[in-house]
């Protein structure tokens, strides 16, 4: 190697890549005990990308070669590697078996690990290898087989290498063109499997906890509230006591407010969860713009004609929509403090005389809008309403599709998905 290049450079530039077949066996390993903290939180993927950016194909490969050795001869001997993205199976003998068996037991052939052998200035070997299927990066001086540990200046030598390493894993994260997974995932890009959050199971759980807590919680606000009279003129006269009413008195009904809002948004969860799982394949390539464009309830009028698994073209009826509007509404009000919806009181003069008038509801049913006049009563109400438009929904789905949302998406807290080619599939072989 040129002892002129510095070591700012490239790793191609300062390392020989070497074939696996061109380092000698038997040979010892010592494993490199530098920066392993900093070693240990780089991705493997990553690692792979970089060392294949820098050297192309590993030196050598592991695989699973169970349905190899059951159709070949007793004692063979073989290497598998990649070329070109392509697995090159080297048998040290002649072999007379069919063409189309050894490639079927090639594919079937799991891929455990890759190793990259590389030579450094001084002529060291180092080996840069995946463990443990893949997920564990170790680093290592590939040593003669008389050889257990190297000298000073050959550890030194793996230092030095490491520091390379570490450097050119930092310029190449800092670029995000090697690894940014959450734009290879919106891409699709090479993504064959995913697992995601269930944020209707989650959500629609923290509801319940919510809900179930607020008799405790409220009660204690309420007792805070309580603690001094507001009619007392010494507790009036008392900055810290009515500080204490006051902070009390703000934050009652929060436990039934929160269920609320988590309740709405394990339904808005689900709603896009079903696109995810069900679009057609038509409009497959426009699920991020489906997903921006459309508001929720938009979402619902469109979801039998966009996606799989639904029997009729309009979800519901009027009903359906209008028990959805009115929840929607109470969540804007309690999210968003729209100054009308946060009016208590409010004077008028008609013809010379003065009226103060609470703000009340029109309506004898109507929801409450404010946090603080929720109660158990009205939260209970709300997760009903919830469940009646999810149950709707799953009413018009046939029954494959509605089996799924109801072993995967009720109950699961995580959800698997596969990509083949750009069709999307909650189990790996299942047709849509």
């Amino acid at each position: 190697m040129n002892e002129k290049i510095p070591n700012i450079a490239p790793l191609y530039y300062q390392y020989a890549f070497i074939p696996g077949k061109d380092v000698a066996k038997p040979h010892n390993l010592y494993r490199i005990d530098y920066k392993t903290d900093e070693v240990d939180k780089l991705e493997v993927l990553f690692i792979h990308r970089l060392l294949q950016k820098s050297f192309g194909d590993p030196s050598e490969i592991e695989c699973d070669g169970r349905k190899l050795d059951a159709i070949l001869p007793e004692g063979c001997k073989y290497s598998v590697n990649i070329k070109d993205g392509k697995l090159i199976f080297q048998p040290d003998i002649h072999l007379n078996i069919n063409r189309s068996e050894l490639e079927e037991a090639l594919i079937a052939s799991q891929l455990l690990e890759w190793k990259y052998y590389i030579r450094t200035k001084h002529n060291d070997i180092l080996l840069i290898q995946s463990e443990r299927v893949h997920t564990q990066l170790s680093i290592y001086h590939v040593l003669p087989n008389n050889l257990k540990e190297p000298n000073q200046k050959t550890k030194e030598e793996g230092a030095v290498f490491i520091d390379a390493l570490l450097r050119e894993a930092n310029r190449q994260l800092k670029g995000g063109q090697l690894f940014n997974l959450k734009a290879e995932f919106e891409k699709r890009e090479n993504v064959k499997h995913y697992l995601l959050h269930n944020v209707y199971y989650e959500n629609y759980m923290t509801a319940l906890f919510l809900l179930q807590a607020s008799i405790k919680g409220e009660q204690e606000i309420r007792d805070g509230e309580l603690e001094h009279d507001a009619a007392d003129p010494e507790v009036r006269a008392s900055g810290e006591k009515m500080e204490q009413i006051k902070k009390y008195q703000s934050v009652r009904g929060v436990y039934f407010a929160a269920s609320i809002l988590f309740v709405f948004m394990a339904f808005e969860g689900l709603i896009n969860l079903l696109y995810h799982a069900f679009l057609k394949d038509e409009y497959r390539e426009e699920l991020e713009n489906i997903s921006r464009r459309l508001d929720l309830e938009q979402k619902l009028l469109f979801m039998p004609a966009l996606c799989y698994g639904f029997k009729d073209e309009l979800i519901g009826n009027a009903d359906f929509l209008d028990t959805f509007k009115q929840l929607k509404n109470l969540r804007n009000a309690l999210m968003h403090a729209k100054i009308s919806d946060s009016l208590v009181s409010a004077s008028f003069i008609e013809q010379g005389f003065f009226y103060s008038s609470p703000i009340t509801k029109q309506k004898e049913d109507a929801f409450p809008d404010h946090k603080l006049d929720l109660d158990g009563e009205s939260v209970i109400y709300f997760h009903k309403k919830v469940n009646s438009l999810i149950d709707n929904i799953k009413d018009k789905m046939d029954s494959e599709h509605r089996q799924m949302v109801d072993d995967y998406f009720m109950k699961k807290q995580f959800i698997s998905f596969w990509n083949d080619k750009g069709k999307i599939s909650l189990t790996k072989n299942r047709e849509s």
